[in-house]
């Protein structure tokens, strides 16, 4: 059956309009795209300068955090520094004042003890001469009650010679002159005794009594209070040393943006220092994607009086009531060869 080529040009025609067609739609739709991955894009760049503004700012906020931190321990720590220096300085003054006081203490009690031991070595010789002077009173009252005696022993016996006695009776009478003066010196010899006896007493009294008062002196004594123990000085109160955090590199902000690709970056030097910062969102879009190499043309849209099947290629079906088979053999003028699976390889499609 000859095709009627009315007909095929027609069914040419209709194709090429309905090419031109999807092509303008296309086009639209990626000016469309191209416009707003330029506004994405855009939006990407700002956000992405405002992320690297807000982490160098939350860097320079740890830093000046760390470093105020450090400030106000050193501040501390010159303040304990200070105070324990103080209270140092006023425990040595009372240490001091501790330890002149205890000297001064130690001095007037060596001297009160030796003029205590001096006051009863004194009071021991004053006693002693005492005993002595009664003494020897005791021994001149007892001579001269001696001298006495004999005087009147020997006034009695010439008194008896003088009377005319003689004999056996005026010795009697000497005798007994003599035996009473024996008696009476006897007598005063055992009280000499007894003086000499009380004296020595007295004088043993004396010294058991200063030796007693020696002791007690010496008991009072006040023991040397050598060298008070000094307070080692106070240290420095230590000070914990702070490390900032390293210096931000272009790579804690990652890539920029990029036209038509989309990526999600976190920033990685949030865990030094000072805990997490906000995460740095990435821009989203993307670019389109054409696989010109798959296409096919039952993707586009055909016109009502253009019917899919006659774009269908199918071996057994009998093709010449549309086309006739010199369509398997022609080549379309622009579109390349009969393969329409390769119809779109010549399409200028601009991004």
């Amino acid at each position: 059956m000859a095709i009627d080529p009315l007909s095929a040009t027609i069914g040419i025609a209709s194709t090429v309009l309905g090419f031109a067609s999807n092509k303008s739609s296309q086009n639209a739709a990626n000016a469309r795209y191209n416009q707003q991955a330029k506004a994405q894009y855009d939006y990407d760049m700002e956000g992405y300068d405002m992320r690297v503004e807000k982490a160098q700012a939350d860097w320079d906020e740890i830093v000046r955090g760390i470093e105020t931190k450090q400030a106000n321990e050193i501040k501390l720590a010159k303040y304990k520094d200070a105070n324990a220096l103080d209270s140092y300085n006023y425990g040595m003054q009372i240490r001091n004042k501790q330890q002149e006081s205890l000297n001064n203490q130690f001095k007037k009690s060596q001297e009160l003890y030796k003029s205590q031991v001096a006051f009863n070595e004194l009071g021991a010789g004053l006693a002693k001469q005492s005993q002595q002077r009664a003494l020897r009173e005791t021994t001149q009252k007892l001579i001269f009650q001696n001298q006495d005696a004999i005087l009147k022993q020997l006034s009695a016996e010439g008194k008896a010679r003088v009377t005319g006695g003689s004999g056996r009776s005026a010795g009697k009478v000497v005798q007994a002159t003599l035996a009473s003066l024996g008696r009476t010196q006897s007598a005063l010899a055992e009280s000499l005794m007894s003086a000499q006896y009380n004296t020595r007493s007295a004088n043993l009294n004396i010294d058991l009594k200063k030796e007693i008062a020696d002791k007690n002196a010496y008991a009072n004594l006040m023991l040397d209070p050598g060298t008070l123990p000094i307070a080692p000085k106070p240290y420095k109160t230590l000070v914990s040393d702070y490390e900032l955090p390293r210096e931000l590199e272009d790579f804690d902000f990652g890539p920029e943006p990029i036209k038509y690709a989309t990526a999600t970056y976190t920033t990685p030097w949030t865990n030094l220092a000072a805990g997490v910062l906000d995460s740095l969102a990435g821009a989203s879009g993307g670019a389109p994607s054409q696989n010109l190499t798959n296409f096919k043309y039952s993707d586009f849209s055909l016109p009502n009086s253009v019917s899919q099947d006659m774009f269908t290629y199918n071996p057994s079906s009998n093709l010449t009531s549309s086309f006739g088979s010199s369509i398997y053999s022609s080549n379309f003028s622009g579109f390349g060869s009969s393969a329409y699976a390769d119809l779109g390889a010549n399409l200028n499609i601009t991004y």
